[in-house]
């Protein structure tokens, strides 16, 4: 009888991310324009935190400063960094990153996608930048109206691959 629960607790799961990924999709502008300062002033915090995770033999200080400002992500900063400087010493050297994508949902929030290519593996970084509608028209500075508020890395490369089949199976 736990195994069912189990395996219908499993079976959810997986429906929610799905669902969730479909919502993205439909709901997501596909890039932002180069002139956008948002998305300008962003990519300069997450171009600062992969040289803080480059430069370092720890890359606490490189969450810390991006999350400076972002509630409740204090107690996961030490558990991402050690799983970051794990991955670092099994990938090999520290290399470069490539943007990949952006999207926009709504006004107020942005992803974005990057690939980090160590020297023997890339790994997937994903981003995601949130400015609540009160900070929009706040007179600080961008970089304080944007927070992180989920920062994650995976080193699976199918989703990539996944997309590339179905644009291209997509076109007429």
């Amino acid at each position: 009888m736990k195994k069912l629960y189990g395996l219908l607790f499993l079976g959810g799961m997986l429906l929610f991310v799905v669902n969730y990924r479909t919502w993205f999709d439909v709901n997501a502008q596909s890039s932002i324009p180069s002139t956008d300062s948002d998305f300008i002033n962003i990519q300069g915090r997450i171009k600062t935190f992969f040289e803080g995770i480059n430069e370092s033999s720890s890359s606490e200080t490189a969450y810390r400063t991006l999350l400076q400002g972002t509630q409740g992500q204090e107690n996961v900063v030490k558990e991402i960094a050690q799983k970051t400087d794990e991955l670092t010493r099994s990938q090999g050297s520290r290399a470069v990153s490539e943007l990949y994508d952006v999207k926009r949902v709504g006004k107020d929030v942005i992803l974005a996608r990057y690939l980090y290519k160590y020297e023997s593996y890339p790994i997937v970084w994903y981003f995601t930048f949130y400015r609540s509608p009160n900070r929009a028209t706040e007179t600080a500075t961008p970089n304080n109206n944007w927070h992180c508020i989920g920062i994650r890395f995976d080193t699976s490369l199918d989703s990539f691959f996944k997309e590339a089949k179905e644009s291209s199976s997509s076109k007429p």
